[in-house]
C-alpha cells in the first residue's frame, strides 16, 4: 500500500510527469486499492465462517486443540468465542428468570 501512495504522491509532481500519466497513475492506484478491498473483504468472510465452524465445534465439546488444526484459529479465539457462548447463555438464563418472576409477582 504504501508503494501505490508513494507513487501517488510522485503523480501530483507536474515537473516529472504529464496530465495523461497523471490520469493513468491514478486509475492503476484505484485498481489496486479496489483489488485491496476484495482481498480483504475476502479475508473477513472465512474468518467468519472459521468462527461459525468453531461455534458448532464447541457447542459439540470438541477439544480446543483440535478445533485450532481444523479451523486453523488461535486458541485465544477459540478460548474468547467460549467465552462470549457462555455469556450470552448466561444473559439468556438470566433474562428468563426475571422475566419468571414479574410475570408471577
Amino acid at each position: 500500500m504504501s508503494a501505490v501512495c508513494d507513487l501517488k504522491s510522485l503523480s501530483n509532481d507536474s515537473m516529472l510527469i504529464s496530465e495523461l500519466e497523471k490520469r493513468e497513475i491514478n486509475a492503476y492506484c484505484e485498481r489496486i486499492a479496489l483489488i485491496e478491498e476484495k482481498e480483504i473483504s475476502k479475508n473477513e468472510g472465512k474468518w467468519k465462517e472459521k468462527n461459525e465452524i468453531d461455534k458448532n465445534m464447541l457447542f459439540k465439546n470438541i477439544d480446543v486443540l483440535i478445533i485450532s488444526d481444523c479451523t486453523e484459529l488461535t486458541i485465544d479465539e477459540i478460548r474468547k468465542n467460549r467465552y462470549n457462548i457462555c455469556l450470552f447463555w448466561v444473559r439468556f438464563y438470566l433474562d428468563f428468570l426475571f422475566q419468571g418472576v414479574f410475570l408471577f409477582n
